[in-house]
């Protein structure tokens, strides 16, 4: 299914392209399903994953069921038993999943495991490995270690 254009769908394929559609094609459709596939990029109004993979998915619903993505990007984001390496959402649910860096406004989990999550609020169970008084920590630690440096730097010189 193609959207042309004017906005209008159509489910068949373009006469000058041969049987099927070049690869790599970025479209928009206004809801995306798969099951057990791969996908690079996924542009959707509402995308549902399951048991599938996707690089970047960019849509204002979307839905991972035991499947992952390296970028996910939406206004709701649901995870039931799947993870992405980065999340930009408004409102993320958390069941079971995991994800690198969380960015959302509202996160709520049941049990999510994560490198890093920046959110405006958090309930549930969540376990990050950098909070708050480690990220101070972090921060003191490498900015002595630059002040160190240039100073041994400017020693030398």
């Amino acid at each position: 299914m193609d959207v042309n254009p004017e906005g209008q769908e159509s489910n068949q394929v373009p006469e000058d392209s041969g049987a099927t559609l070049p690869p790599g094609r970025i479209e928009f459709r206004p809801e995306t399903q798969f099951r057990g596939n791969a996908a690079l990029v996924v542009q959707t109004d509402r995308a549902e994953i399951n048991r599938g993979a996707a690089l970047v998915v960019v849509g204002n619903e979307v839905s991972i069921t035991q499947g992952g993505c390296w970028i996910t990007a939406g206004r709701e984001v649901e995870i039931e038993q799947g993870g992405c390496q980065w999340i930009i959402a408004g409102e993320v649910e958390v069941e079971q999943g995991g994800a690198g860096i969380m960015i959302a406004r509202d996160v709520e989990a049941q049990a999510l495991k994560a490198g890093i999550v920046l959110a405006g609020s958090i309930t549930g169970n969540v376990q990050t490995l950098l909070d708050k008084d480690g990220a101070l920590r972090l921060g003191i630690g490498l900015g002595t270690m630059l002040g160190i440096s240039m100073l041994i730097r400017r020693l030398i010189r």
